[in-house]
């Protein structure tokens, strides 16, 4: 197994959380992780350490498997540059999105700016907007999320995985 900044990955796990493209007309994974999570990653931790204890003698250590990975790109959506933008109506100019959007991409003169080039869509500025002024209009957008919350319908459970 190839060692990674000299770690050997013995085991992983894919928790639930809330989705950053969640919100209140879209919820998706909200309230996650909760309690049961909170358990399941607990014992997980347990289990590993038992894991640890068995391998701190062992030279040779095999692969973690993991499952194979998922294009999430839809191909019949152009890949146009987009980022949330504020409701006139709506926003009271607080500037709260400036403030948690990690690269910048909010500026404010006389009127808000996006850079749709830089902004990543994270929503940190959807999530931290009181007034709830911060959306995308866009039917591609629009029809990319309801594709997405199909896919997070009903309860979704961690996963996990050891060395196999």
């Amino acid at each position: 197994m190839a060692c990674m900044a000299g770690f050997i990955p013995i085991a992983c796990a894919a928790f639930i959380g809330e989705h950053s493209y969640s919100t209140e007309k879209l919820p998706m994974a909200h309230g996650r992780p909760d309690e049961e999570d909170l358990a399941k990653a607990k014992q997980f931790g347990i289990i590993i350490q038992k894991e640890c204890a068995l391998l701190a003698n062992q030279n040779d250590v095999n692969e973690i498997f993991l499952p194979g990975s998922r294009d999430y790109r839809n191909k019949e959506i152009p890949n146009l540059p987009l980022a949330p933008e504020p409701s006139e109506d709506r926003c009271d100019v607080c500037k709260k999105c400036i403030d948690v959007c990690p690269v910048e991409a909010i500026s404010f003169d006389s009127t808000f700016v996006t850079d749709k080039e830089r902004c990543i869509l994270c929503f940190a500025c959807v999530k931290a907007c009181p007034k709830h002024a911060r959306e995308i209009n866009n039917k591609y957008w629009s029809q990319a999320m309801e594709n997405l919350k199909k896919r997070c319908l009903g309860r979704k459970e961690p996963e996990f995985y050891l060395l196999s």
